[in-house]
């Protein structure tokens, strides 16, 4: 399968690209054996005109939302979840992802998909963990660019009744060279089989390179086994869950990311026959082919212009195929399209890239010099937005609790904006949003929630007094944007 896309904004030019089956990854082949493949090219009609910016419509849709009133000052930005592992679909891409290049590794590269019962955490079910045997150390790799601090490091621990009963823990940035974090770590009930232990640590004192991964290792140890069998190290099983890394994030490093997601199904089996990403910040993506062998397919391309990766399975069959995008990679742009179709020949698809997006805007209307306000926090107050394009009943939600920090400069114009990542959808989705305006020392000024109801391809607009009296409400107008496939405008 072929995906083509216009790298420029304003570029015109095509240029064709071969993607050889080399440089993609198979994965589940059927168990026929096809001895011809064919050439099919992807022609990406008008993405370049697709991504430019739209100005507004003058078409109107009037909606109220009140304000909340002002809340106390002296809060500042919490921190988030930058990784998480619940394991609960049995695989080992994580459910939390500030970037792209987590891994985990077992023995020293010996890779385990073993999976047990595991423990609930938070909004995460029970669901499953990592239930390994025979593991002497397990070493989890987290890319660190994009992150401003880390906080703590925490997961859910146990073994059967030969397994371990203790654990060190160490750190590492280059993967060779690891430091003690901690010497020994006895669990507590070494009578009960899979016993449930919770680890956390702190990590705020320790300095790290954030333009380096984070190595985090695990190394078993036999410990005391009062009540528990003797120790075999070679078919313990040692169960892990609810592995997670916390902190703030911060800025990328680098140039922003322009990366061409391409996921080719079996149509039939919905396993996964072609899977890879494609960078058009190096090369610029005017023909795009694929060569496969003949059957029916379908097929999912999304391109991601913005300064995080996107954190979509790369080895998921249709059905847990999904996308999602972090709250706080907010000025992604993120388009994508779905096809169906046959191969029985050489041929040409022609595929027209949409946003998976809608544009929110604040626009103020405060008369007075808004110079007193340093710090905007822009908080979902909502569920996390994902899209899994060939299961309706996916329910394996994203977690994120990221923040957009805005520190706006209302010298010409008194607005904000960011993007809303939504997928394709077909109805109205509820979304709602926490404003926190910080001063100078980092002093809340005021609080308000807005909210509305949007699909994709729209702008909506929130109008309103940013500094409305303390303790008072007003309301917000919505204006929506029939431009792209609509706009909405709330006045507060």
């Amino acid at each position: 399968m072929k995906r083509l896309i216009k790298i420029g904004w304003y570029s015109v030019s095509l240029l064709t690209i071969v993607i050889h089956a080399s440089s993609c990854k198979k994965a589940d082949e059927p168990d026929e054996v096809h001895n011809e493949n064919y050439r099919i090219a992807v022609n990406f009609k008008d993405f370049e005109q697709t991504i430019n910016p739209l100005t507004p419509s003058g078409r109107i849709a009037s909606g109220i939302h009140k304000l909340a009133s002002t809340t106390s000052p002296g809060i500042s930005a919490a921190e988030t979840t930058l990784y998480f592992w619940s394991f609960n679909q049995q695989t080992l891409m994580p459910d939390v992802a500030v970037g792209s290049g987590s891994a985990i590794i077992f023995n020293q590269g010996e890779r385990t998909t073993d999976y047990g019962p595991g423990w609930s955490y938070e909004d995460y079910s029970a669901g499953y963990a990592i239930s390994a045997a025979g593991v002497t150390d397990m070493v989890f790799r987290l890319p660190l660019n994009g992150i401003a601090a880390l906080s703590t490091l925490g997961f859910d621990i146990g073994s059967s009744n030969t397994g371990p009963k203790d654990f060190s823990l160490a750190y590492s940035q280059d993967g060779v060279n690891y430091i003690p974090l901690s010497a020994n770590n006895q669990f507590s009930n070494t009578g009960t089989a899979h016993a449930r232990h919770s680890f956390t640590y702190a990590l705020a004192d320790i300095v790290f390179d954030f333009s380096k991964d984070l190595f985090i290792k695990i190394s078993a140890l036999e410990g005391v086994r009062d009540g528990a069998g003797a120790y075999r190290e070679s078919t313990g099983v040692i169960r892990l869950d609810n592995f997670r890394l916390r902190g703030k994030v911060g800025a990328l490093t680098g140039n922003a990311r322009k990366n061409l997601h391409y996921h080719v199904f079996d149509e039939a089996t919905k396993a996964l026959v072609y899977a890879g990403v494609y960078d058009y910040a190096v090369a610029a993506l005017g023909d795009f082919t694929l060569s496969l062998p003949a059957g029916n397919y379908i097929a999912s391309f999304v391109a991601n212009e913005s300064m995080a990766a996107l954190p979509i399975p790369a080895d998921a069959d249709a059905l847990a195929y999904h996308i999602a995008n972090t709250f706080a990679n907010h000025d992604a742009r993120i388009f994508g399209v779905l096809d169906t179709f046959e191969v029985r020949e050489n041929r040409v698809l022609d595929l027209t890239l949409e946003r998976y997006y809608s544009e929110v805007n604040f626009e103020f209307t405060d008369q007075v010099d808004l110079a007193g306000v340093k710090t905007m926090l822009i908080k979902a107050l909502h569920q996390p937005t994902y899209y899994a394009p060939f299961n309706p009943s996916f329910s394996n939600r994203p977690h994120d609790q990221s923040v957009i920090s805005k520190q706006p400069d209302f010298t010409l114009h008194k607005t904000i904006r960011f993007n809303q990542f939504l997928g394709r959808v077909f109805s109205p989705v509820p979304l709602s949003y926490a404003v926190e305006v910080y001063g100078a020392d980092n002093l809340l000024i005021r609080t308000f929630t807005v909210s509305a109801e949007m699909v994709n391809n729209m702008q909506l607009t929130f109008r309103g007094a940013l500094l409305a009296p303390t303790g008072t409400s007003a309301n917000f107008v919505i204006r929506f944007n029939e431009n792209w496939d609509g706009t909405k405008t709330i006045d507060f």
